[in-house]
């Protein structure tokens, strides 16, 4: 007879890619019996108890757990990175996945089979009695192994949120963008959620939402900017010319003045400081995000990213554009969901003057913002326009629909809130402060 069907690669994959890739473990389908080999059940058992018990799935606390547990003789260090090395790639978790259920399900099919072929045999037994049963089986091993649970349970954690709040009421309670009136309208920027910062070319989306960045970085929230339209240098470039209030032509001429080297250095020697990552690859796709915002995670704490911009990320996903769009958009949202992230993503908008892409983009995002030009722009303005941010969807914030007016600073690439008193910008000596006081 052929052996039961397993895969021991794809079942040492799947707990190598939590191993590395914790949050991919909310993600994964699988039960504790769906495991052919002891090892991998009882592995899996753990992540289920450390995940129940809202601890950190990692190689230490596995060992502690397996120790507890007298496992400590198979799940040991050098099985734990054993299966790290032998996991080719982390960002797969699905399909390995894939694979150990699908063996599971046949062994659960042979099983039945096994079993009916038997009471076939007993001429004892009215067949069609047993068919319901037959059925019910065939129906219990396709259900997921993560069914509904009773609201009780997020009740609880919802009433836990309440009384945190109750306890340390605050105005802003997600992160603050710097901007009072954009926190006042949304109550800062929410961990979980997708912002999308939508606009014509040239109305500063990048600068905005890299602004935002930045601040949350300067009270010690770290992120990550995913820089697929410019490079690198342009985008520090403008960071630091609202740094060091050095504008950017000076930096790009060479044609400095007196003071502006030093303070130059000041401003690279802060930014240096700061917990911010980030990248000017082309190659970007939603998986290789995951795993790298995964990675940051762990490593640095960070809590929030850019994407500049949306529809550039190389996902290959679906038979045409429409569902690669739609594919994008739903990976970039479930990023933010699953990695308790603040998502800061940026797209252009169509000829109709709507965001750009399907309409899945729209569904799943929970803030949609519109830049546009102010129709209380003169002539005097044009240089530095009046720029109206319009929340075309709002999931959650104070208000079903709000509008908030912004000034871009003269000569340098950021903006202030506009508010008719200008004595209320307080800048601090050279440095330009973007900040409303």
């Amino acid at each position: 007879m052929n052996p039961s069907p397993c895969s021991k690669e794809a079942e040492i994959a799947v707990i190598g890619s939590v191993l590395v890739n914790p949050s991919c473990f909310k993600e994964i389908d699988l039960a504790p019996d769906d495991f052919y080999f002891g090892a991998s059940k009882e592995t899996w058992v753990i992540f289920q108890e450390l995940s129940t018990a809202h601890k950190v799935i990692d190689v230490v606390t596995v060992l502690q757990r397996a120790t507890e547990k007298n496992l400590d003789s198979t799940i040991n260090m050098d099985y734990l990175i054993g299966a790290i090395n032998d996991t080719p790639s982390s960002i797969n978790y699905g399909t390995y996945s894939e694979i150990v259920k699908d063996k599971a399900k046949r062994r659960e099919f042979i099983r039945i089979a096994e079993k009916l072929a038997l009471e076939a045999f007993d001429e004892k037994i009215i067949i069609d009695e047993k068919i319901p049963g037959v059925l019910s089986s065939l129906i219990n091993s396709s259900r997921p192994s993560k069914t509904m649970e009773h609201i009780s349970k997020p009740l609880s954690e919802l009433y836990d949120d309440i009384q945190d709040k109750i306890e340390h009421p605050q105005e802003v309670w997600g992160l603050s963008s710097g901007i009072p009136g954009f926190d006042r309208i949304t109550g800062g920027l929410q961990k979980k959620e997708a912002t999308i910062i939508t606009g014509k070319p040239g109305t500063g989306k990048s600068l905005l939402c890299v602004q935002f960045g930045f601040h949350m970085a300067k009270e010690n929230h770290g992120g990550a900017i995913f820089e697929m339209e410019m490079n690198n240098l342009q985008t520090l470039r403008r960071q630091l010319s609202i740094e060091s209030g050095v504008e950017v032509y000076k930096m790009k001429s060479g044609k400095v003045g007196e003071g502006d080297e030093t303070l130059l250095t000041k401003g690279i020697d802060e930014m240096t400081g700061m917990p911010v990552y980030i990248s000017d690859a082309s190659s970007w796709t939603t998986s290789s995000m995951r795993s790298e915002l995964t990675r940051l995670k762990m490593m640095y704490k960070i809590e929030w990213f850019i994407l500049d911009y949306l529809l550039l990320l190389k996902d290959r996903y679906g038979a045409n554009e429409i569902e690669r769009q739609n594919y994008i958009s739903i990976a970039v949202k479930d990023i933010c969901k699953d990695l308790d992230l603040v998502g800061l993503v940026i797209n252009s908008v169509n000829k109709t003057g709507q965001t750009s892409g399907s309409n899945q983009i729209q569904h799943d995002v929970d803030n949609n913002i519109m830049m546009e030009l102010s129709d209380q722009n003169t002539p005097a303005t044009e240089a530095n326009p009046l720029i109206n941010l319009v929340w075309d969807k709002q999931r959650e914030g104070i208000g079903a629909s709000r509008i908030m007016t912004l000034i871009k600073k003269p000569g340098f690439p950021c903006f202030y809130e506009n508010i008719s008193n200008e004595s209320q910008f307080k800048p601090t000596g050279r440095k330009q402060d973007y900040r409303t006081q």
